[in-house]
């Protein structure tokens, strides 16, 4: 899929000095629509939208190659139970968001916990954050529910007000739909949806086929692949 990019803090300069930084987005831009619906189409009840399968994707790829994922922040009773979902084992926090919106700025606060709280486990500090989340375009395509995060949720809303708190260099990845000169049907119907994200994409007129129930949006956890170029640094 395609990636565009927004850095906070110098992220751009800072990351492509990283020597993990090819594999993640390697990882990310050669997985395809087609990836994605078939593994939705595994599930003996698929979920609304395409996140749960994209999310699933992205963990099996970056664990392929050696990205611990779901790294404690705290030691038991050190802190509350937090995690990332991938550490690169070196220098960057990774979180893939397709949480509700409103867990954004807690996002970022374990991101920059990470980097600058002296009470997170040595294993888990990082030097440079990443936030993937899906474009508004990828959103539409895979049917996620209105109240998901999006790229330009973070870029437009929260990087701009939470800035003067997020003190450290932090890359945003959007996903987007398409693949090389392929762009993903954003009128097809691999995804049922729910009425909230088939209304916020537009598509009013397919509500009736739509989920009414509440939202599919994943919650926090408690608890492969070409090298893609250089980023470009892309306003989806």
């Amino acid at each position: 899929m395609k990636l565009v990019y927004h850095p906070h803090e110098d992220a751009d300069r800072i990351i492509t000095q990283e020597r993990r930084w090819p594999e993640l987005i390697g990882a990310l831009s050669a997985i395809t629509d087609v990836d994605i619906v078939a593994r939705h189409q595994t599930y003996p009840k698929p979920p609304a939208g395409a996140q749960t399968a994209l999310n699933e994707i992205i963990k099996e790829r970056l664990a392929a190659f050696g990205w611990e994922p779901e790294p404690r922040l705290f030691e038991p009773g050190d802190g509350p139970e937090w995690a990332m979902d991938f550490h690169d084992r070196s220098a960057i926090g990774v979180e893939v968001v397709f949480n509700h919106n409103s867990y954004s700025p807690l996002i970022l606060n374990k991101l920059l916990l990470a980097r600058r709280y002296e009470g997170v486990k040595a294993s888990s500090r990082i030097r440079i954050g990443v936030v993937v989340a899906a474009t508004k375009r990828l959103k539409k395509w895979g049917r996620m529910d209105g109240s998901v995060a999006t790229f330009e949720s973070f870029r437009d809303t929260w990087l701009p007000y939470l800035g003067p708190i997020v003190t450290m260099p932090v890359m945003l990845i959007g996903l987007d739909a398409e693949h090389g000169d392929n762009v993903w049907d954003l009128e097809g119907g691999d995804f049922r949806g729910t009425v909230s994200g088939i209304k916020d994409a537009g598509l009013e007129r397919l509500v009736s086929d739509g989920d009414d129930s509440e939202s599919d949006a994943i919650e926090l956890h408690g608890e492969d692949a070409e090298t893609s170029p250089q980023p470009t640094l892309d306003d989806a």
